[in-house]
């Protein structure tokens, strides 16, 4: 396999992942959104505020799961994150 083919399809892999991510993390919040709405407890004018924290904390953890794999020490080490 030559080099530019390789290039391309490392390309088309990192969108596809890219992509991927948004659509199940989207995905992911529209049915924490919905259950939230559904519950009949729940006080939607917290919507907003819970919106937020929940997002927070999801930052969080896809933060700290990207510093301890081994490109992302290696980031770091580099100062780039």
């Amino acid at each position: 396999m030559d080099l530019e083919k390789m290039l391309r399809m490392q390309t088309d892999n990192d969108q596809y992942v890219r992509a991927s991510t948004r659509h199940y993390t989207y995905q992911d919040i529209g049915k924490w959104i919905a259950a939230k709405i559904d519950n009949p407890d729940y006080n939607k004018l917290r919507l907003g505020a819970d919106i937020m924290k929940y997002l927070l904390e999801q930052l969080d953890t896809s933060k700290s799961l990207m510093e301890n794999t081994e490109i992302g020490k290696k980031m770091k080490e580099l100062g780039t994150e």
